[in-house]
């Protein structure tokens, strides 16, 4: 019995001694994913990285830091080509033609343009829509990467959108992968 109490009591002593509170966890991760990015950028001086709701590194507006952002940007790898034969415009045409986006939102709209950027071939795509009553718009920019597809998405409520649409180009400006 002595013993098991002290096993408890070693056992509670340890586990007190591995708490890291919360927003220091999320600061934690936040820095380690940073430093896990295949591509790196330069920042306006208003904006700052952070987790979005699915744990993956964006960036807003400092102004903006409430929980849930009206204003941001993601850049993210969507789909390896490795061993497919899908070319940029192919995949791009599937996905539009398989988006649920009408089945969650209303006055779904958009409109697709290719462009050239620094990146080659690359697919602007506008979207805008109403979701739970408020008018939102998206910006991305679809290109690839040696054998990956990227997505470059600026999302942002309509009130704000030509607020931020120059940094969100400053920023694609900056873009470099590491290699």
């Amino acid at each position: 019995m002595k013993s098991s109490v002290i096993l408890l009591g070693f056992v509670m002593l340890m586990g007190c001694a591995n708490y890291v509170p919360r927003k220091q966890r999320e600061e934690i991760s936040l820095e380690n994913q940073i430093n896990t990015l295949d591509y790196k950028f330069i920042l306006p001086d208003t904006w700052h990285p952070f987790l979005d709701i699915h744990g993956e590194v964006s960036f807003r507006p400092v102004k903006y830091s409430q929980k849930r952002p009206i204003v941001q940007i993601h850049l993210c790898k969507i789909r390896s080509l490795e061993n497919e034969q899908v070319s940029l415009s192919e995949f791009i045409e599937n996905m539009m033609k398989n988006s649920k986006m009408t089945e969650y939102v209303q006055n779904y709209y958009y409109e697709k343009e290719k462009i050239q950027t620094v990146f080659g071939e690359t697919y602007l795509i506008e979207e805008s829509y109403i979701f739970n009553g408020k008018n939102s718009a998206i910006r991305s920019l679809y290109f690839q990467k040696k054998e990956s597809i990227y997505s470059y998405t600026y999302f942002s409520t309509e009130s704000l959108f030509n607020k931020f649409i120059n940094d969100y180009v400053f920023i694609f400006s900056k873009l470099e992968f590491k290699e």
